[in-house]
């Protein structure tokens, strides 16, 4: 199931992929920073988008409400926002279109 799903679309599958990881409890982070780091810029932003479209909400929104840990947040939007650097105060007040 799974390669059939890889096959018709990958950014619907890694979408799904990372989506799983968030809703665990505790969150996988393994497999969050597998996915997000193991991806170029470009395979990203389809992910990002097909993930948006899935489930109505951005990657980096679903980030922000369902990880804790400060550093683990800032590490992922620094990598979904291809290096835009925000202070660990600032976190809360960046907002992405």
């Amino acid at each position: 199931q799974d390669i059939v799903e890889y096959t018709r679309s990958p950014g619907v599958y890694y979408s799904k992929v990372l989506r799983q990881a968030l809703e665990q409890t505790p969150v996988d982070y393994v497999t969050l920073i597998r996915t997000i780091v193991g991806h170029q810029e470009k395979d990203l932003c389809e992910i990002g988008l097909e993930y948006s479209k899935i489930y109505d909400e951005t990657l980096d929104q679903t980030i922000k409400a369902r990880v804790d840990v400060m550093e683990i947040k800032r590490l992922f939007i620094l990598i979904i926002t291809h290096g835009h650097d925000i202070m660990a105060n600032d976190i809360d007040q960046v907002l992405f279109d």
